[in-house]
């Protein structure tokens, strides 16, 4: 039997039993609600992401439809194509455009829809309204054909949504409804967000009315917005949705799964405003969910109660009943302490914690297998020897730190140890240490990693000037990085502040509520990250830029947020960047569109990625039209195609950066055949990997008429005019053969004028001949290989009466040997006869010209020179140009058309060499010209001989 002392004991161990039982329960309980919360509050955000997209793709069609003054049916199908809406915007039917149409426009409006492409587009259905919200793109066209010229106005629902996003600024969604192409009339909506040619700025639309352009929208269906928002929905949790505040049956918007509801052990509740609309959520947990905490914890701490009160009412009994059994009681008590003594021994034994037991004189007695296991070595080995065979312990770190000795392992192998002593004494009174020793070695070294890794954080947060501040959202208080202090210009060592306070204190006042809108939207958890570029105040009058980015780190068990951690940079130089960069595009946008040169920009299939308006003016196709219809292949031949192509990918194989130049013809829409002098250049695009073809096109249609009359004028100068002028030639000379010697002075001399005036007249016009055969490429040149030194000296020979004429002699002067280069002979006879004639009458009496030739690398050069006036400054760069003499009456006085030197160029160029001159005023002035050598020709010189050659020559 109990006594009343053991029932009482009883009693209170039933209590303490229940109490850990009901505190198991609760505790399961808890943690069960806490995970539900999380995976409810995870759904709640994946909706508000889903959300957020949907109106993320509509603030970009938002920016392309204001770009443009019209869009056309296939630039918005282009555009809707390209955002991927099966990809990237689950949930959604379609992206559209909504415009406002008066009653009195309607019929025009239907008439442009049907031109741009909507066939069978009609207003429907009739409504009594003056004003029409007429849906007027909405793509993919198949599946919403039937919302296609629906007047939104029929309902009320979406007419207010769509007068509260006009009247707003702002994106509203419409109650619930059902969509017109949606078959199964399930609960849908439409997301609208207002467009104006110029947005305001302040979000306040009521002052902008007049720049209003219409709507962009989406519409969907609830039961694809809200269907597999998480991995958890269906799983471990269902939930139903409805339109408003409460949850009425008739609002609902969608449901997961039916029955649930009711009776689940968790649920939770969220009322969440959608761009103007309420929403109710409810969660519910399923049987999944609910089965992950069912535990048995409850059950096996009743368990361990009631054995553990049984235990103590027995050993309570047994110690009532000692008395009466003393002798049995002492042998339990004897058996209970060997039992004990066991117990101990096995604990010992089995601890994973190395134990060893010391004497006074530090002599390890025993030691536990862990210990063994610790130090590499057996108990056998261990007992008898000083721990400090092992152990090097610090005695003043023994208190202060966790790393307080080292150890040695059998094998010599270090080890950094956390060592305890506890004293105690045997009971005959003998002192024993018992020592438990831990290895830490492996958390001071992941210490030490630490602190490494952070002297480099910090080495990296100052390299690259981020600045880092902590926010306690309970108290105010900030805690700033030594590189936030250097971004505000505080002291590195200054005297603690209110961070949090000197930073609001500055932020410019433009900007001091955007930034304080962002970090209260992510505090409230509406967006993940606070994102905010501001000025901020250095000295009186400066202002620098900065971009904030921060989180919320940490919140409470109701989503309280806690800490906000971010970081803060100076993008001062970045932004002014991006503001030259901004100012430079919009003024190279500028240039090209007032450009009167037609310029486009080709990718590699000859598509227009852009072009100005001079060029659509040029080939008479609209910029739209060009863009999505044309490509170079329809304007020129492909001959010319093949010839452009294979000259752009030579230069690209080459590696060349000079611009292709050519005349090409055009065949332009309605405005016929035109010319166009193409001037194309490539470019590689990192981006896209590929290379694009940046063209100008100058018109030369007039040109090409000039030319034309030219040859026209040429070929009339040829035949109408020198064949008289060879009559007159022979007529003259027959008369100065036959009478001439018969005349009196007066009259001969007449005779001699006119024969001279006659072969003046007939080198004009041969020089005439001359300039259009070379320039326009009908003169043929008959290429060999061609002795240069023996053309110099044939014509030195031939000019010689002339420089005398002129008071002039002739030198020539150049290397031993022959030199040979690849030339027509008579054209390059022509060329060098043109330069010393030019030589002789302007050279100054008594004077020398000497003409040399050179070999520099491939090429032979030949310098033509003279001692005279030089060339005047002015006339310098039109010496090349047809018609050209200086304007000086003694330059004049030297006769000549003016033909000359630029015939000597044109030839040169056909002869792949270059042409140039060096003056003098009052001196030396020389004209030198190159052609290139023959093959396996090239006449080796000795050094003494070119340094000779070079040494002779009065100017390079």
């Amino acid at each position: 039997m109990l006594s009343r002392y053991e029932i009482l004991i009883g009693f209170v161990c039933a209590l303490l039993v229940a109490a850990s039982v009901l505190f198991s329960v609760d505790a399961n309980r808890e943690l069960a609600h806490r995970e539900f919360e999380a995976l409810a509050e995870e759904s709640v955000e994946a909706l508000d992401t889903r959300m957020q997209n949907y109106l993320h793709s509509l603030q970009a069609t938002q920016a392309f439809v204001s770009a443009s003054h019209h869009i056309s049916r296939l630039e918005f199908k282009d555009y809707v194509e390209r955002l991927k809406i099966a990809e990237f915007l689950p949930g959604i039917n379609g992206v559209g455009f909504i415009a406002p149409v008066a009653r009195s426009d309607a019929d025009e409006f239907v008439e442009t829809a049907k031109e741009d492409g909507y066939t069978d587009f009609e207003i429907h259905p009739p409504t009594t309204s003056e004003e029409k919200f007429v849906i007027q793109h909405i793509f993919p066209v198949a599946p919403n054909i039937q919302a296609l010229g629906l007047d939104i106005t029929f309902e009320d629902g979406r007419r207010m949504a769509a007068e509260a996003a006009r009247d707003t600024g702002q994106a509203h969604l419409t109650p619930r409804l059902s969509l017109v192409q949606d078959a199964q009339q399930k609960a849908g909506f439409l997301l609208l967000l207002p467009l104006y040619s110029k947005m305001p700025e302040d979000g306040n639309a009521s002052a902008t009315q007049s720049d209003f352009k219409g709507w962009v929208y989406a519409p969907f269906v609830g039961d694809n917005l809200l269907s597999d928002l998480t991995a958890a929905q269906g799983r471990e949790l269902e939930l139903r949705v409805f339109d408003g505040t409460a949850p009425v049956a008739d609002a609902l918007i969608f449901e997961s799964s039916t029955g649930v509801f009711e009776g689940a052990n968790q649920s939770a509740t969220f009322t969440v405003d959608k761009f103007g609309r309420p929403w109710t959520i409810e969660y519910a947990s399923t049987p999944v969910f609910d089965a992950r905490f069912r535990s048995i914890a409850p059950l096996v701490t009743f368990g361990i109660g009631v054995i553990v009160t049984i235990m103590l009412l027995t050993l309570i009994r047994n110690m009532r009943l000692r008395d009466e059994a003393s002798r049995e009681l002492a042998a339990v008590r004897q058996r209970q302490i060997a039992a004990n003594e066991e117990q101990t021994r096995s604990i010992t034994e089995n601890n994973m914690t190395p134990m060893l037991v010391l004497d006074e004189q530090d002599q390890i007695l025993s030691a536990n297998k862990a210990a063994c296991r610790c130090f590499g070595t057996s108990e056998k080995e261990l007992i008898g020897r000083p721990i400090s065979d092992y152990v090097s312990e610090n005695v003043q770190k023994r208190r202060t730190t966790i790393h307080n000795a080292d150890g040695r392992t059998k094998s010599g192998a270090h080890m950094v140890l956390n060592l305890q002593r506890n004293v105690w004494k045997t009971a005959d009174g003998r002192l024993r240490v018992t020592v438990i020793i831990m290895d830490v070695t492996a958390e001071v070294a992941a210490n030490e990693e630490i602190k490494r890794t952070k002297v480099i954080y910090d080495f990296a947060l100052g390299g690259s000037r981020i600045g880092v501040f902590e926010v306690d959202l309970k108290t105010g208080k900030s805690e700033v990085s030594q590189t936030w202090r250097e971004i505000m210009g505080l002291p590195k060592n200054g005297p603690e502040i209110d961070a949090q306070s000197v930073f609001l204190s500055r932020v410019h006042p433009d900007e001091l509520k955007l930034l304080q809108d962002a970090d209260r939207d992510c505090i409230q958890g509406k967006t993940r990250r606070s994102v905010a570029e501001y000025r901020m105040r250095f000295g009186s009058d400066q202002w620098r830029w900065m971009r904030s980015d921060a989180i919320v780190a940490e919140r409470a068990p109701d989503g309280t947020a806690l800490r906000l951690i971010g970081t803060q940079t100076d993008i001062t130089d970045i932004r002014h960047a991006r503001n030259a960069l901004e100012l430079r595009e919009r003024q190279l946008t500028q240039v090209v569109e007032a450009s009167p040169i037609g310029m486009f920009v080709l990718d590699k299939t000859g598509a227009f990625q852009n072009a100005n308006e001079a060029f659509c003016f040029m080939c008479g196709v609209p910029e739209s039209e060009l863009l999505a219809r044309y490509t170079i292949a329809d304007f020129l031949a492909t001959e010319d195609i093949q010839e452009i192509r294979l000259a752009i990918k030579e230069q690209i194989k080459d590696g060349s950066v000079t611009t292709y130049v050519k005349d090409y013809k055009l065949q332009c829409v309605g405005t016929g055949e035109k010319w166009g002098s193409f001037h194309i250049s490539w470019s590689y695009d990192k981006n896209d990997s590929d290379y694009y073809y940046i063209t100008q096109i100058i018109d030369v249609t007039e040109q090409k008429k000039v030319e034309q009359l030219k040859s026209e004028f040429v070929a009339t100068v040829s035949h109408e005019l020198r064949t008289p002028l060879t009559s007159i030639k022979a007529a003259l000379a027959l008369m100065d053969n036959s009478i001439g010697k018969t005349l009196a002075a007066s009259d001969a001399r007449l005779l001699e004028i006119a024969s001279s005036n006659t072969d003046r007249l007939a080198a004009i016009v041969n020089d005439i001949l001359d300039l259009e055969k070379v320039g326009s490429g009908g003169a043929a040149f008959d290429f060999r290989r061609v002795d240069l030194s023996g053309v110099i000296e044939e014509v030195a020979a031939q000019m010689a009466p002339f420089a005398q004429e002129h008071k002039n002699t002739i030198k020539v002067d150049f290397p031993d040997g022959r030199i040979f280069v690849e030339a027509d002979d008579g054209r390059l006879k022509q060329v060098v006869t043109n330069l010393v004639s030019n030589a002789c009458k302007f050279s100054n009496d008594a004077s020398q010209i000497v003409v040399r030739t050179e070999i520099i690398d491939s090429y032979a050069i030949v310098y033509v020179q003279n001692w005279g006036e030089g060339i005047p400054n002015e006339f310098r760069n039109r010496v090349f140009g047809a018609f050209s003499q200086a304007d000086g009456t003694d330059t004049r006085a030297k006769g000549g058309t003016g033909l000359g030197l630029n015939i000597c160029k044109q030839i040169v160029e056909r002869l792949s060499g270059k042409i140039g001159f060096e003056s003098q005023m009052n001196g030396v002035t020389v004209f030198w010209f190159t052609c290139p050598l023959a093959e396996n020709e090239v006449v080796q010189l000795s050094q003494q001989d070119v340094r000779a050659a070079r040494a002779s020559n009065a100017i390079r």
